[in-house]
């Protein structure tokens, strides 16, 4: 009659470092897998990214408005303001 080996336990087919191994290869591995699609991305540009287009240009140039007068009004009025209260705090 045949004697059965009884079958052994799976830790103690495995080596105690085998699970740290395994956890390398796996880390170098998805290092690996993520160091390569950043390449590629970084490397095909044209590929991976939209080409921009230029902006739109519009049917006429807008005509251009003068600030001129407004702006001198605005900076006498501001003067005339601070003058004002330079007078008032002197007496």
């Amino acid at each position: 009659m045949e004697t059965m080996v009884p079958l052994q336990n799976s830790k103690e087919n495995n080596p105690p470092g085998d699970r740290a191994n395994r956890t390398v290869r796996w880390l170098i591995a998805a290092s690996f897998a993520f160091l390569m699609a950043i390449g590629s991305v970084a490397a095909i540009p044209s590929l991976t990214f939209a080409r921009q287009l230029p902006p739109p240009e519009l049917p006429m140039k807008p005509a251009q408005s003068p600030i001129d007068g407004g702006l001198a009004l605005l900076a006498a009025a501001g003067g005339g303001y601070a003058i004002k209260k330079l007078r008032d705090k002197r007496k």
